[in-house]
């Protein structure tokens, strides 16, 4: 524990030097910089036969958080918040012989929805990298559908409930979903999917109260026009293209919400390969589907929940519902650019990256 109380005391040191170089009538808004150390447990779900074998599996983690809340004019225009951003590390049992362990590094976003003194709600969203210790081999593990490379892709997304017990210290209470895949780069990949609960305590090193200004502004919600998205995308599964294009109508129905509309049309190459394979020869690879969903509007950032439905054939393969998770960030005021994931059911299918105008 020495090296991190010197640690503690080395960076608390130098926020104090820091301020002591401004007038002393000056009030400044600082960026809160936290340490923070968690745990979780949750269980397995096991969303398809080809995994029943991990069901009944209670995986538990202790993580490190290293965090930064944005405490300034320029992100409450990126956000609409004040979000703390920051960087986990994570080691999880996954209490299966099977599946095995894993270490986790994911960057995450955490927007505050609330602003009050003691107790607030936030919504956080991660991604980054998985290292697991036991996948797919056809001698070594044939029993493991769920995953088949040592590095695979870690997504994590949650509601939490922030209280403060000091000036410096915290905690919060939240409810999680984990997913582990390799986005389809390798099969068999179905995925490891698990909600948790959550135990989390930070100890800010620089505590500072929120500036009210932008807060009270937020209130004055003002009605908007409609937003439309013409969008394009591609993707690489093995060696095989995806490319896709579509249609986005955002409606704007409170001061961080939307809803949202969409069409789209895909042309699904490793989805050929699939087909040609079994047999089947038409053009079903290319297809469309209409979606609907939530949008999360947090400044130059949005986050989409959608579910779609397939409206022209896609092959014997997927069910006719699909759904979509995706974040975009605003360069300016009429390009963006965005990552997104598509999926059946708990079954990834592929990761994308978009290029994206709107006009309104």
């Amino acid at each position: 524990m020495k090296p991190l109380l010197i640690v503690l005391i080395l960076l608390k040191s130098a926020f104090v030097i820091a301020q002591e170089n401004l007038p002393k009538d000056s009030i400044i808004p600082r960026d809160i910089y936290s340490i923070g150390l968690g745990a979780h447990y949750g269980f397995v779900f096991a969303h398809s036969k080809a995994v029943r074998n991990t069901k009944g599996s209670s995986p538990w983690a202790i993580e490190i958080d290293l965090s930064r809340q944005l405490v300034n004019n320029a992100a409450w225009k990126d956000c609409g918040c004040y979000p703390r951003t920051g960087l986990t590390i994570s080691y999880f049992n996954l209490d299966n012989k099977i599946l095995g362990h894993s270490i986790n590094v994911a960057a995450y976003v955490e927007p505050f929805l609330s602003t009050s003194h003691r107790f607030n709600f936030s919504m956080k969203g991660g991604a980054g990298v998985s290292y697991l210790t036991n996948p797919y081999h056809e001698l070594k593990n044939p029993e493991n559908m769920s995953y088949s490379t040592r590095i695979s892709s870690y997504l994590a997304m949650g509601l939490g409930l922030n209280m403060k017990i000091n000036q410096h210290i915290s905690a919060k209470i939240s409810a999680y979903y984990n997913h582990i895949s390799n986005g389809g780069v390798r099969e068999p990949n179905k995925g490891v999917n698990w909600p948790a609960a959550t135990l989390h305590f930070y100890y800010a090193l620089n505590p500072t109260p929120l500036p009210q200004d932008n807060i009270n502004k937020s209130k004055e919600y003002r009605k908007k026009p409609l937003r439309k998205d013409v969008f394009i995308y591609a993707s690489q599964k093995s060696i095989y293209l995806i490319t896709g294009t579509g249609l986005n109508v955002s409606k704007q129905i409170s001061g961080m919400n939307a809803i949202v509309l969409s069409a789209e049309a895909i042309a699904d190459y490793a989805l050929k390969k699939r087909m040609n394979e079994g047999g089947i020869h038409n053009n079903s690879y290319i297809h469309s589907g209409i979606l609907a969903g939530h949008e999360f509007l947090m400044g130059k950032f949005i986050f989409s929940q959608q579910v779609g439905l397939y409206v022209t054939k896609r092959g014997p393969f997927y069910d006719a519902l699909y759904q979509r998770y995706g974040l975009s960030y605003s360069i300016n005021k009429y390009f963006a650019i965005g990552i997104n994931l598509k999926a059946h059911r708990q079954v990834a299918n592929f990761f994308d990256g978009r290029l994206i105008y709107s006009f309104r």
